[in-house]
């Protein structure tokens, strides 16, 4: 109960900022960050919920930096930027992104501290992916809209299949659970299930019309958590539930200029504790909502510096990295995950959060 009314009051709180701004292992912590203190969300005197922990937008934000001795002897340092990221999704020790300014993948290694980019392989030609996913055994998938196939590949990125093409759809997002590959398809206007073994067509949902609640406008993001499935429904400005089997739930958030509603809403992310993360590109914030689709609070805004986003696209939840960031975190608190955002424009092109507890 104490933590309901707690969340409540950061409710109330949000509440009034928003009228009022929409009215008108190894560490890699020694990275200088521009920020001289810690940006909360909620701001002090409030128990903050989330901290902004630092941005990658070039190597030199993971590699070290060239001495110029050394470039004297060696040559001048190149420095790989990441142009327009999309999509993105972690493994152990990296985070890849969908990186549609240089048509690559741009791939941050956390234990090597190295930025490398790379263009994947299709059966013709190479990818262009817009969204991305790791399963639990480490194989990367790639929805690729334009050749209208999701393509598959191992740990190192060697190329190993794709699949989907016959069924003639146009894949924006993939998720991955079970034995089962879920693709929304914006052509169709529904989600399409695969064998994860075969890669054959199994079926899709919703069977349904439009003006139905459980009708896909366009469907643009998907995330799985336990036994749900969240689908972003740009088309219908709301976020989709529905069980694994397809049945339809309930949806989240409307259209409206509101707090808890949407006007441009994007990728979204899901906790373990089924909290639910909706980026919208015209507010350039993330909404944190509860199961049952309450809203709790809201972070990031219009970019003005740190911590702010610029036009965000997705957003993932990371358990496996954190060890990475925990020198990031004021002392009073614990990191619980890691929050990822990506920004197709301006300084931080992917900015890393911490969902926060303040120790006891």
């Amino acid at each position: 109960m104490k933590t309901k009314l707690i969340f409540f009051k950061y409710c109330l709180l949000g509440t009034c900022m928003y009228i009022f701004a929409f009215s008108c292992a190894p560490k890699i912590a020694d990275v200088k960050l521009t920020q001289t203190k810690p940006i909360f969300y909620p701001q002090e005197p409030d128990t903050a919920r989330v901290q902004f922990l630092r941005a990658f937008s070039k190597s030199t934000d993971i590699e070290a930096v060239q001495s110029a001795f050394k470039s004297s002897i060696v040559g001048e340092q190149t420095v790989l930027k990441v142009e327009k990221p999309y999509g993105i999704a972690t493994g152990k020790g990296k985070i890849y992104i969908c990186d549609l300014g240089n048509n690559t993948i741009d791939i941050i290694d956390l234990e090597a501290k190295s930025f490398k980019v790379l263009q994947p392989e299709l059966k013709k030609g190479v990818a262009q992916a817009i969204n991305t996913v790791v399963d639990s055994e480490g194989f990367i998938y790639l929805a690729n809209p334009l050749q209208r196939v999701i393509s598959v590949y191992d740990t190192d990125f060697n190329y190993m299949t794709e699949f989907g093409k016959e069924v003639n759809y146009r894949p924006i997002d993939v998720a991955v659970k079970g034995d089962k590959i879920y693709v929304p398809d914006i052509q169709n206007n529904r989600v399409n299930i695969f064998d994860k073994t075969t890669k054959e067509f199994l079926s899709y949902f919703p069977d349904s019309v439009a003006g139905n609640d459980d009708w896909l406008y366009s469907p643009t993001a998907i995330s799985i958590s336990n036994n749900n499935i969240y689908i972003t429904d740009t088309g219908d400005f709301t976020v989709k539930v529905y069980s694994l089997k397809g049945e339809f739930l309930k949806k989240i958030g409307a259209l409206g200029k509101g707090f808890g509603q949407f006007t441009r809403p994007k990728g979204n992310a899901v906790d373990k504790e089924d909290h639910v993360y909706v980026l919208d590109a015209a507010f350039e914030n993330a909404q944190l909502f509860n199961k049952d689709g309450d809203l709790l609070m809201f972070f990031g805004g219009p970019y003005k510096g740190p911590g702010d986003m610029y036009l965000p696209a997705q957003i993932t939840i990371d358990y496996s990295n954190t060890t990475y960031f925990e020198d990031l975190v004021d002392p009073r608190y614990t990191l619980q995950y890691l929050i990822l955002v990506t920004n197709q424009y301006g300084p931080d092109k992917v900015s890393v959060y911490g969902r926060i507890e303040l120790k006891k």
